[in-house]
């Protein structure tokens, strides 16, 4: 097994001095936890259990954790939302397509009035310059719009699905799968104490990105009730 059975290998720091937490194990069985404790003396000079690490991720796993209903309620909203987007869009395009024809007529009866020697040259290179530069304007509105990133759904949708799905993988799958959980999820842990903490939650990244989709509140969900812990107190 080796180092390969530490599930929390490198993904640890210490809360107090900010040394490594590594992995040591005992009696060929027991995995402790503790403070490398390089920068001298710390007050993390405890062992603790890969047991008790496992219990306390499962405990922030399950702060993030989005149950069935509301992981469903909230892709039906950002379904809404996308679908509420493209229309919007394709309406924007079609206002503009209209524009740009109307812009079109005004070349066209502006060059016959230059033909029928209605307007002066000077008069007509600028207003045909003026007409040509909003037509261009119409057009890069279209093309930008046309362009437009229709990834967004699909990412935050998988994205909350994973949130739903976290807890039960890390439970029923293997290493591979609890260590790639945890570094996608709740990496930068410290352990202060005892305590297992998250300082920079990506779950929170993730769900903020979702949540601000449009779709805050529309299914009972805000950004706040995916807190976490502080940083140790240095007292």
């Amino acid at each position: 097994m080796g180092a390969r059975s530490f599930t929390y290998r490198n993904l640890i720091k210490c809360g107090h001095c900010g040394c490594d937490i590594v992995a040591e194990k005992k009696k060929g069985k027991y995995i402790y936890y503790h403070c490398t404790q390089d920068r001298g003396s710390c007050k993390e000079n405890g062992w603790i259990r890969q047991e008790e690490l496992d219990r306390q991720a499962l405990e922030i796993l399950d702060e993030i954790h989005l149950n069935d209903d509301k992981a469903g309620a909230l892709i039906d909203s950002l379904r809404t939302k996308y679908h509420e987007e493209i229309s919007s869009r394709e309406s924007k395009v079609e206002s503009l397509r209209a524009e740009s024809k109307e812009v079109q007529t005004d070349i066209d009866r502006l060059r016959n009035d230059k033909l029928a020697s209605r307007i002066t040259e000077r008069n007509w290179r600028s207003r045909r310059e003026t007409l040509m530069t909003r037509l261009n304007k119409v057009f890069n509105q279209i093309r930008n719009l046309q362009n437009a990133d229709e990834s967004n759904y699909p990412y935050y949708a998988q994205c909350i699905v994973f949130l739903n799905k976290a807890k039960s993988l890390f439970i029923e799958g293997d290493l591979v799968i609890r260590r790639k959980i945890l570094q996608l999820l709740i990496s930068n842990f410290s352990l202060c104490s005892g305590t297992l903490l998250n300082t920079t939650n990506k779950a929170l990244l993730i769900a903020e990105k979702g949540l601000n989709y449009g779709v805050v509140g529309q299914a009972g969900i805000e950004p706040a009730t995916y807190g976490f812990g502080d940083r140790c107190s240095t007292n």
